[in-house]
């Protein structure tokens, strides 16, 4: 190469540039560096996908985990472990399963819940059982099935009602979930306009008695003594339960309120006492921006779903009832599941916006005469899986926007649910089966059939354990892996 002196640079040109390579065996072998930096560059891509893959999976995992009212896995097929003659479910405590006595739903069996010994058995006149959480406030939420009570944290009450001409006769037993021990034997007699009720430690009992006047008792669920009795000497007098605030509410010539903790009377004569205000049977609960939603009923048996802010001033009210799904994880409740006149109404829980609704008798197959009342089964991945038509479907929580539907004619009822995959029973096909979908598509992921070939619910336990239960009886399913 030359420089002259006008700074320009004297190249030379070839009259014919080298060909193209034609096939591999024109072009130069890669030597072992080249090879090496090709190999690194592949392992480092699927290293990273490996990375990216794994953390989508840890995030779905974390999310499922922080949900409530998970199942155990339904990644495979499950099989019988155990089954007794039985109604329903109501809890486990302990190491046992705890079951409504037969088809009428009274009495209560108890049995271990790995192999079905029957430790005892209670006899259809006790009446209707409810495994009570002693713990639980006025408006809480029940554990759900899934979770394992411990003994000294439940009481079993169970009630019973006869009527007379001279007025009703109400008994409630409560149990020692273990042993079946009667720990408390209330009989309670009133002309009506009462009832009974479990308040956390305590049994309160309230109503009009022969003479008609406003009488109410409390005794502790744990040792089974009478803290308090009171009457109210007011003829034509009616009372009002307010388990929200603590009060029962008499209102006749005079107006007063009593304690339902101490039974003492918190207000004096001629105090103002609204009886017809709102009283809440569900909540507060909380929401994901820190407010809180209620279900309240009037005095004329309205339902109304009530939104406060979190310094507890109204936000928004509207009627209808809150629905809550089995299956529900955080953050879901930034869409209120309303029902209204049987139908289902999406709210947004901040502007209380309606979003979508499904109105009553809506249905994609409906019979004449099928019920089609709709309800959540689940809230998770960012839809809600609405059953009660016979044909579970999915839509966008949001807009209400059909995802899949499963076109199946599938059992209403509860439905087990890990955050991926959710169980349901298949009437229509030949046997009674167990079909699980994926969440977020509807596929099918896999079916078999029940070990009892009658209409059923599946219903899940703790241990990753499920139960069938037909309504005389009572099957329990364990992981096809992990059965004997």
């Amino acid at each position: 190469m030359k420089v002259d002196r006008d700074g320009l640079v004297e190249v030379s040109l070839e009259d014919e540039p080298e060909p193209w390579a034609t096939s591999p065996r024109e072009r130069p072998p890669w030597s072992g560096r080249a090879w090496g930096r090709v190999t690194a560059s592949i392992a480092i891509l699927l290293a990273v996908n490996v990375l990216v893959e794994g953390l989508r999976q840890g995030l779905e995992v974390a999310r499922a985990g922080e949900a409530t009212g998970l199942s155990g896995s339904l990644a495979g097929p499950f099989a019988e472990q155990w089954r007794t003659e039985a109604g329903g479910v109501l809890g486990v405590v302990g190491e046992l399963l705890l079951l409504q006595g037969g088809p009428s739903g009274t009495g209560v069996v108890a049995a271990r819940l790995d192999d079905g010994t029957v430790t005892w058995q209670g006899p259809p006149e006790l009446g209707f059982c409810a495994v009570h959480d002693l713990g639980r406030g006025p408006g809480d939420l029940p554990l759900p099935l899934v979770v394992r009570r411990e003994p000294q944290d439940v009481a079993l009450v169970c009630d019973s009602y006869t009527g007379s001409p001279s007025g009703s006769q109400q008994r409630v037993e409560v149990l020692d979930p273990l042993t079946g021990r009667t720990v408390l034997d209330v009989p309670w007699t009133s002309s009506g306009g009462g009832g009974t009720y479990a308040d956390g430690e305590g049994l309160i009992a309230y109503g009009i008695d022969l003479e008609n006047r406003v009488i109410a008792a409390r005794w502790s669920l744990v040792t089974g003594r009478q803290e308090w009795f009171v009457t109210v000497d007011d003829a034509l007098a009616v009372p009002s339960l307010d388990a929200a605030e603590g009060l029962l509410v008499v209102t006749g010539q005079r107006q007063v309120a009593v304690d339902l903790r101490t039974g003492a009377l918190v207000r004096a004569e001629g105090a103002e006492v609204d009886a017809g205000r709102a009283v809440v049977v569900l909540g507060p609960l909380d929401l994901p921006d820190g407010g809180t939603v209620v279900t309240e009923r009037t005095a004329d048996a309205l339902f109304a779903v009530a939104v406060r802010e979190p310094d507890g001033s109204l936000r928004l009210r509207r009627a209808g009832s809150l629905l809550l799904p089995a299956v529900e994880e955080p953050g879901a409740r930034d869409v209120l599941l309303v029902s209204v006149d049987g139908g289902l109404v999406a709210v947004d829980s901040r502007s209380g916006r309606e979003l979508w609704s499904v109105p009553a008798g809506w249905t994609r197959r409906a019979s004449p005469g099928e019920a089609t009342y709709r309800y959540p089964l689940a809230s998770v991945a960012d839809l809600v899986v609405v059953d009660g038509t016979g044909e579970p479907v999915a839509v966008d929580r949001r807009t209400g926007r059909l995802r899949w539907s499963s076109g199946l004619g599938l059992a209403a009822g509860p439905a087990p649910c890990d955050g991926f995959r959710i169980a349901l029973v298949d009437t229509a096909s030949p046997a009674v089966s167990m079909v699980v979908l994926g969440v977020t598509d509807g596929r099918q992921r896999w079916r078999r059939a029940l070990p009892i070939d009658e209409p059923s619910q599946l219903i899940a336990l703790p241990q990753g354990l499920l139960a069938q239960v037909t309504g005389s009886e009572v099957a329990v399913l364990a992981p096809a892996r992990l059965t004997r």
